[in-house]
């Protein structure tokens, strides 16, 4: 797969993209360090062929992109041709080398599931934890948003308390 330099600024979100804002981490320093080290992993697209606004989507790799678009830095990518499940996949592999929360989980699973772009059995396959585990991953979306208001800071939260 060859690697390409984009502007970030042809980029959107994948629309299930799992890690929330709150998640991105000081995107300062990181563009500080892609400026001064070079961007030593690229980032994971697909190309968009039915928007007239970008030309790719990012599947993999958003907290690099948002820092190279926030301080006008190029991105290195690898162009994929992958769908809705494949990129499901990409992310949730991407993210086992830097975690996300359980609450960002819960939101993933769920809203693969609502829209039908994955099954149950499908994201157990690509995560590899336990149908009883994914259940506890649900109860993120069904708890009710005042509760959520509450708590505040939701990457305190576990799988298992929600």
């Amino acid at each position: 797969m060859p690697l390409i330099d984009i502007n970030p600024k042809d980029c959107r979100r994948w629309q299930y993209a799992d890690r929330s804002s709150f998640e991105m981490g000081d995107l300062f320093l990181l563009a500080e360090d892609i400026r001064q080290n070079g961007q030593i992993e690229p980032i994971i697209v697909r190309a968009l062929e039915d928007s007239s606004d970008f030309k790719y989507e990012v599947i993999a790799g958003s907290r690099r992109w948002q820092a190279c678009l926030q301080h006008n830095l190029p991105l290195k990518a690898i162009v994929r041709d992958v769908d809705d499940k494949e990129a499901m996949v990409v992310q949730v592999k991407e993210n086992e080398k830097e975690g996300i929360c359980d609450y960002s989980k819960g939101l993933f699973f769920s809203a693969l599931l609502d829209d039908g772009k994955a099954s149950q059995q499908e994201i157990l396959q690509a995560t590899g934890i336990s149908r009883r585990q994914l259940d506890r991953y649900l109860c993120f979306k069904k708890t009710p948003a005042p509760i959520w208001a509450a708590v505040k800071v939701m990457s305190k939260v576990s799988v298992r308390a929600a």
